[in-house]
């Protein structure tokens, strides 16, 4: 079974590079300057790649030093950065510091008037820090944790200076993670919607995604957006493969260190301030929302608002059932990769699911709206179907990141006694694999549900004022300048969203949950 949903996914993946090979051009449509578009998105992907890095190491070197009794909880924070919605962050980042946002009430209130601007450049490398520092500071600062009690003793028996102890015990252990993280931050900003289409300013910031996202929208130049895809995919491509070799590895929460090398005074007043503004830098952005939106009645507004329970329930019907599909397409892909004998069978299988490295959410949701016009279908009426399959495709790779170890596991550990003893596919599952794999399934859930509720990209080409999900009703809000509406429309996504990631994953894996 898991070599035919494998095989279906190739063919998914094969037809939309069919369909974007065989988009129409638009004559009339403006010309596309590649070569500037692709420069911004490199020069936007650098600069923020190196603030999230240079902020996120910072943070996982000052926890690594700290032992405070909320640490864990910082680290299950950090946690959640992955699940954070893009949009929400830009909403944030906005209410803060837009015109209207809280530092101008600040300078209102003093007598003064704001006159900075959050849009531009800047504003989206702020934004992508905020997003990914996080992730960084995650991976990193497991590693930190795991170097050996007995390298720890032996450098602080010596004395070592805090530059001697990042160059000699840091250092070392963070250098087999940071190439991955790197990379996965770069593909993270280079293939970034949400941020730059809310912060970036205009045409002159403009990524690849936010250029194709204008040519389909604006001057319905299929074509054009079908070569900015192509261009994309093929940037992207040469990223991945690096990715995979060096994806980092993510750990459970580091509470339980065997030694804690406490810092001097100097040096623990600094790693408490980097760890206090990278806690203001990453959480006030997801708080102000939920301010701005209870001033002047906006969840009432909000509330009141026929549209807005639509999206509400389109999108919690679209995130529970690509969780739902999710989770059973990276199990069959798991078991069958965990079955095969051969590592090129093994990889031709796994391949075809980590489509979305390669095709981000935008170029997916182009290649699935010139299919559905392919075949003469209304936008409108497939587009639940493409909401879905998008977010199958998106949450796919981190869902097989999660699941296939633990299949793997069980194949080495049981596979000879389960095909010897031939039970049933059902007695397997309830007696082997569910109480193996339950903690690892209901991370998947909760992953991939976060991931669709949050997600724009793919609701871009197909969402109408009629078929909408929630991130689709907070752009609309923002065009329309009901700020306060997308404000509190946010701080409802959020909530949903960090609920189902924390509750989840506990519910799903019950008394086992350390297991």
């Amino acid at each position: 079974m898991g070599w035919i949903v494998g095989t279906a996914i190739l063919l998914f993946i094969i037809a939309l590079f069919v369909a974007l090979f065989s988009a129409p051009a638009n004559e009339a449509a403006p010309e596309i300057d590649m070569a500037s578009l692709l420069s911004m998105s490199l020069v936007q992907a650098s600069l923020s790649t190196l603030a999230a890095t240079a902020s996120g190491t910072a943070m996982a070197i000052a926890l690594n030093r700290l032992d405070f009794p909320g640490r864990s909880l910082v680290i299950s924070v950090l946690s959640s950065a992955i699940v954070a919605p893009a949009i929400a962050v830009g909403i944030g980042l906005l209410a803060i510091w837009g015109r209207a946002g809280i530092v101008a009430d600040l300078f209102a209130a003093f007598g003064g008037k704001w006159t900075g601007s959050i849009f531009g450049l800047h504003g989206t490398v702020l934004a992508h820090a905020v997003l990914d520092a996080p992730l960084v500071a995650r991976i990193l600062v497991d590693r930190l944790d795991a170097i050996p009690p007995e390298r720890q003793k032996l450098g602080q028996s010596l004395g070592l200076k805090p530059l001697s102890r990042i160059r000699l015990l840091d250092w070392p252990a963070m250098a087999p993670a940071l190439p991955g993280a790197i990379g996965l931050v770069f593909l993270l900003c280079f293939t970034s919607f949400p941020v730059v289409l809310l912060l970036g300013g205009g045409p002159a910031n403009q990524t690849f995604e936010v250029a194709i996202y204008g040519a389909v929208r604006q001057s319905f130049d299929l074509g054009g957006a079908a070569r900015l895809a192509l261009v994309q995919m093929a940037v992207c491509m040469a990223l991945v493969v690096p990715i995979l070799l060096l994806a980092p590895q993510f750990g459970q929460t580091s509470a339980g260190r065997r030694h804690v090398w406490k810092p001097g005074g100097t040096e623990r007043a600094i790693a408490m301030l980097i760890v206090l503004a990278g806690l203001i830098l990453y959480v006030t952005p997801l708080l102000a929302p939920l301010f701005r939106g209870l001033e002047n009645g906006g969840l009432s507004h909000v509330f009141a608002s026929d549209s807005f329970w639509r999206a509400l329930i389109t999108s919690l019907g679209v995130g529970t059932l690509s969780a739902c599909l999710t989770t059973l397409i990276a199990l069959l892909l798991a078991r069958a990769a965990a079955a095969s004998r051969s590592k090129t069978s093994r990889a031709a299988l796994m391949l075809p699911a980590y489509a979305y490295l390669l095709t981000p959410a935008v170029v997916i949701s182009l290649g699935l709206f010139l299919i559905v016009r392919s075949l003469g279908l209304a936008a409108e009426n497939a587009a639940p179907f493409a909401l879905v399959t998008g977010s199958v495709l998106l949450s796919l790779p981190f869902a097989l990141s999660a699941l296939a170890p633990a299949t793997a596991t069980i194949e080495s550990r049981y596979g000879k006694v389960l095909e010897s003893l031939a039970p049933s596919a059902l007695t397997r599952w309830r007696l082997v694999e569910w109480p193996l794999l339950r903690t690892a399934i209901g991370t998947v859930l909760a992953m991939a549900f976060c991931f669709s509720l949050g997600d724009l990209g793919i609701v871009a080409l197909f969402g109408t004022e009629h078929l909408a999900t929630l991130p689709w009703a907070i752009n609309r809000a923002l065009g329309a300048y009901r700020t306060n509406d997308a404000a509190a429309m946010t701080a409802i996504l959020l909530v949903i969203n960090f609920a189902v990631f924390l509750v989840l994953p506990k519910l799903v894996a019950g008394r086992n949950r350390n297991a």
